[in-house]
């Protein structure tokens, strides 16, 4: 029931958005140990910038939406 409250679901929007950046910032970092090309490694920014926003605002309409329970 902690999503009831606003604040909670706002937290959760940032750690979503937060936490997956610090993941996709580390792929990104892989990435480039092994691609070298500047134009490449300018399409891996753009692209994996829009995955993480898709990804992000998904889960923040997700979170947002909440969750619907069943009637007893």
């Amino acid at each position: 029931m902690r999503w009831l409250i606003l604040g909670w679901r706002v937290y959760d929007i940032f750690l979503l958005a937060f936490a997956f950046s610090h993941g996709v910032l580390g792929l990104r970092q892989v990435l480039f140990d092994y691609i070298h090309h500047d134009k490449a490694q300018q399409m891996i920014n753009w692209s994996l910038f829009f995955f993480w926003l898709v990804i992000s605002v998904t889960g923040a309409v997700a979170i947002m939406g909440g969750v619907k329970l069943p009637s007893p």
